[in-house]
């Protein structure tokens, strides 16, 4: 949910803090820039006439899901979390911390939601290009 890691998100355009207006339909920057809430959950902040390239379609995030649950790429995913575990413990963060880890590229959130399972206390964000993963990535993990 966006309400929990609005602490962490800025302006892409200047860096100043945002915060969620209208119960989280959109996002306001001090300055007055505005990002909509789409109804999945996930936001925009590309700005401007958004990307060029649209990244995964609805097909490809499927296909990468049930992939992904068959546990194909399961080492991966473990090495994966292993190595945050590392980077918390060389970095001395507090076991009642909140980190938040971010995925780019975060297509299903398969990586990011098993990552979040294994750190306590942590909070997450799935950068993404594909507005199809976006809305896969608002739900993957409650």
């Amino acid at each position: 949910m966006l309400s929990h890691i609005i602490d962490v998100l800025a302006d892409p355009i200047d860096g100043t803090p945002l915060q969620g207006v209208e119960d989280f339909t959109r996002l306001v920057s001090e300055s007055g820039h505005s990002y909509d809430v789409a109804r999945q959950g996930y936001v925009t902040l590309a700005g401007g006439a958004g990307l060029r390239y649209s990244g995964d379609d609805a097909e490809m995030i499927a296909d990468r899901e049930t992939f992904l649950a068959g546990g194909h790429f399961a080492p991966f995913v473990e090495a994966t979390s292993d190595a945050v575990h590392d980077v918390l413990d060389a970095a001395e963060v507090a076991d009642d911390a909140t980190p938040v880890i971010c995925e780019i590229g975060a297509g299903t959130g398969y990586y990011l939601s098993h990552t979040l399972d294994s750190v306590a206390g942590s909070r997450g964000i799935g950068v993404d290009v594909s507005v199809h993963a976006a809305k896969h990535l608002a739900k993957c993990h409650p």
